[in-house]
Parts: C-alpha cells; sequence; structure tokens
C-alpha cells in the first residue's frame, strides 16, 4: 500500500483497522476476513495508491466502516445458529417451509377442494362449521336444528370419507411410481 515509501512503516494501516474492526466483532477471525475484504477493495479500487498515507488510512478505515455495516446488516437479515444449538423442533419447523413442502400442501389443498365439491351439502356444511369455524357439536345442532348426536355422526361420516378419499389417493401414488 505503500508504493511511494513515504515513511509509514508496512502494516501500521493494516493493525489500525484490524484494532477497529476487533472493537466491534466478537471474533478474530470475523475481523480478520473484514480486513482481507477491506484491502480487496484497495486493491480493486487502486485509489488509496495515489493518496498521501493519511488519506490512505482514512479512505481503508471508511471502507472498513462500510464493510462492519455490511457485515451486520447480513447477520441481522440472514442469522446463523450452528448445528449442534438448533433443536429438532427448530429443524422440522424449517423443513415446514421448504418449496417440496409447499408443493405439497398445495397438492393436497386442490384434491380436498376437488372432492370437497362433490360431497352432500351436508357434510360441506358440518365439515365448514366444526372446522372453519370452530364451533362445537352442540352449536351446529342448534344451527343446523339437529340434535347434538346427528350432528356427531354426519362429522364422523365425513371425516371417514374424507379419509378414505386421502387412503385412496396415496394408494394410488404409490401404485404410480413402481
Amino acid at each position: 500500500m505503500h508504493p511511494r515509501g513515504n515513511g509509514n512503516a508496512p502494516g501500521v494501516a493494516e493493525q489500525a483497522i484490524l484494532l477497529y474492526l476487533r472493537r466491534y466483532l466478537a471474533s478474530k477471525e470475523d475481523a480478520e476476513d473484514l480486513l482481507l475484504e477491506v484491502f480487496l477493495r484497495a486493491i480493486e479500487k487502486q485509489v488509496p495508491l495515489t493518496l498521501p498515507a493519511g488519506e490512505q488510512r482514512a479512505w481503508l478505515l471508511h471502507v472498513a466502516h462500510h464493510k462492519l455495516v455490511d457485515h451486520y446488516r447480513q447477520r441481522i437479515r440472514h442469522p446463523s445458529v450452528p448445528l449442534d444449538e438448533m433443536t429438532i423442533e427448530q429443524l422440522v419447523a424449517a423443513d415446514e417451509h421448504s418449496p417440496e413442502r409447499m408443493a405439497l400442501l398445495k397438492e393436497d389443498h386442490l384434491l380436498l377442494h376437488k372432492h370437497f365439491a362433490t360431497w352432500p351439502e351436508q357434510y360441506q356444511t358440518v365439515l365448514w362449521l366444526r372446522f372453519a369455524y370452530g364451533l362445537r357439536s352442540k352449536a351446529i345442532g342448534l344451527q343446523l336444528q339437529k340434535s347434538e348426536g346427528a350432528v356427531r355422526t354426519l362429522l364422523s361420516r365425513a371425516l371417514n370419507h374424507l379419509r378414505a378419499i386421502y387412503t385412496y389417493s396415496q394408494g394410488d401414488s404409490t401404485d404410480h411410481a413402481e
């Protein structure tokens, strides 16, 4: 960084920048990585080579500051956790939002809507009231003017019908895979 031999010992700017970075970073390795990025930027731009020693150091500290800000932004946007600290629940939760899982859920929802539209109106109504609106059998009975037992029977039949459809569709998909 000192092609004109301006009296600064090599590494003085490097040490100052490393100390600056170490002040704000938890690990020495992170500071060294950012220091490397600062000097790579200096090599890419070649601006500091034309500046006096004091301005070189100021320019490098300016770049170091921006690299530090970028580092913190990256950590906020994409936090990392060592795998040994992750729990099974966290791993499963991360898998629940994977593109493959989302595609399978969409396929299941399309299948449900396709079959649901062909069911008797009583089954549709009782399932909507129970699962979409969260009503209990007694409240559904009052709504449909049926006894609580009749509502439970309808719910049981509708759920068995749904279970049979999913069992059949899963059996079809394994037969086609072979």
